[in-house]
């Protein structure tokens, strides 16, 4: 017998158990199971050079140029054992002991490489307390293969590959982990993990790893839909109060439904109207006053595909003492502020970086030193291999010094969306100042770090209604398509 020690402790849903695990080996020639399949684009041409990862074979392939993989498994027919942490090849015997002390009731299961249930250990079930199981070789016979052997409670799931060679058995956890639908679904047999820079990684999960063509499995390339809109704070009257303009900046953002929008002049009293009429967003940030309260950068970005990050996430102050709630410096009159955050995709694990501002007017020393501590604040970010965009009211033209340092920096140069797609457009103004006119100065920008992306669309949206208008800026928006790999 060899002896294998697992601890996982219950207040996080604990598994604490001991395994001896013996089974007398039942040699046969194991089959051979082929995973074929073929990766495009949404209009089916293959995409050559993608990484497809088989998750618990811990098999690797390359798509070649034709977009195609194939994995070659051995798969045997019955699990022989239980382990719950790493172990080295041990000679097998005549019987199996489980020993255990749970939390809570946990589920064994066994199944084979083809995803078939495996041996009377499945029926099992390992109440609250302290538990002694034995199984005998009639109960757990094997043959030679790789196998998966599950652990399921209400809120946590477990799993572990078994491989017997000629008589012998290695074990090792292929994942432990709480979720709670995990364990009311059961295991899978196996899933692909599949990326490729550009596109969003995927994950196609396996209901058996017999063999089988997946036929054409489609990734999504990495789009984000971005704005940045002034919104206007609580300083007008009549026509324009926002009262009369709430529904317009609505209906904007349910209009083109972008992934995050960066507010400027955003104050509390606006915000609950705008995520009761826009439902699938919510706010990220905090206000620009030392009380948290006032004016503010904040992101408001789809809840319902993006999660923040809040490790990789903040406000600062544009000043001397960025880190000091309501400091300012270079002859600011008012507090000014940049909100970041990490936005994580919920279901493929990819991400960004979102950098928010509203600059100050009043000084070009407070614009170039903002537009130098916008930058070193990027270059600094934790995850530098991940995508960033940036969007701000920065009451900068393209001609001043600030925003040409942004575009001409060594340290990490942005490009405009918009200036990109319409480098010499004639009526790009964005500040009208309720007037609607389009040849103002233009001093709304989203920014993307250089030779990162591939600009697919850029607009400085007009919408009026009986020419009164969501704000007196117009609203831009832009979406890009990152060309390096996001990660996770």
């Amino acid at each position: 017998m060899d002896t294998v020690y697992c601890r996982k402790f219950f207040n996080h849903i604990t598994f604490i158990g001991i395994f001896l695990a013996s089974v007398t080996a039942y040699p046969t020639t194991p089959s051979a199971a082929i995973i074929t399949g073929r990766i495009t684009d949404s209009l089916h041409n293959p995409l050559s050079g993608t990484i497809v990862r088989l998750a618990n074979a811990n098999l690797v392939d390359t798509t070649k140029l034709d977009g195609t993989f194939s994995f070659n498994l051995q798969v045997g027919n019955r699990v022989t054992s239980v382990s719950a942490s790493q172990a080295a090849f041990s000679s097998i015997g005549d019987k199996v002991r489980i020993e255990s002390n749970i939390g809570q009731t946990m589920q064994f299961r066994m199944y084979d490489y083809a995803g078939r249930l495996c041996s009377a250990i499945a029926a099992r079930k390992l109440a609250r307390g302290t538990n002694v199981i034995r199984f005998d070789k009639t109960e757990l016979p094997a043959t030679e293969g790789s196998y998966i052997m599950s652990a399921m409670a209400p809120e946590f799931y477990a799993q572990w590959k078994i491989m017997i060679v000629s008589g012998k058995m290695q074990t090792s956890v292929l994942s432990q982990r709480r979720t709670a639908q995990l364990a009311k679904s059961g295991s899978i047999a196996d899933s692909l993990v599949i990326s490729k820079p550009g596109y969003q990684n995927a994950i196609h999960e396996l209901a058996s790893v017999a063999g089988q063509d997946l036929g054409d499995i489609i990734l999504s390339p990495f789009i984000i839909a971005i704005m940045s809109f002034n919104i206007r704070g609580p300083y007008d009257t009549g026509t324009n109060a926002w009262a009369n303009r709430r529904d317009k900046v609505i209906t904007v953002i349910n209009t083109y439904h972008p992934d995050v929008i960066g507010f400027q002049e955003l104050v509390p009293e606006y915000m609950a109207d705008i995520v009761t009429g826009c439902p699938h967003y919510a706010f990220y940030g905090i206000g620009r006053e030392s009380t948290g309260l006032g004016e503010s950068s904040r992101i408001l970005y789809r809840s319902d595909i993006w999660r923040i990050d809040s490790s990789n996430a903040g406000t600062f102050w544009y000043s001397p003492t960025p880190n000091i709630p309501g400091s300012m410096g270079w002859g600011e009159t008012y507090p000014r502020i940049c909100t970041h955050a990490r936005l994580v995709n919920k279901q493929t694990g990819v991400s960004f970086y979102h950098f928010n501002s509203h600059w100050a007017y009043e000084s070009q020393k407070a614009q170039d030193s903002t537009s130098k501590m916008l930058i070193d604040s990027m270059a600094h970010r934790r995850f530098t291999d991940v995508p960033a965009v940036v969007t701000g009211d920065f009451n900068a033209t393209d001609a001043n010094s600030a925003v040409v340092y942004l575009k001409q920096n060594t340290i990490l140069p942005l490009s405009d969306t918009y200036r990109l797609l319409y480098p010499n457009a004639p009526n790009s103004g964005t500040f009208h100042n309720w007037t609607g006119t389009q040849t103002g100065d233009k001093i709304d920008y989203i920014l993307v770090p250089q030779n990162t992306f591939t600009d697919l669309a850029a607009e400085i949206i007009h919408y009026q209604v009986n020419n009164l208008y969501p704000s007196d800026h117009f609203p831009i928006y832009a979406e890009i398509r990152f060309t390096k790999n996001p990660g996770y």
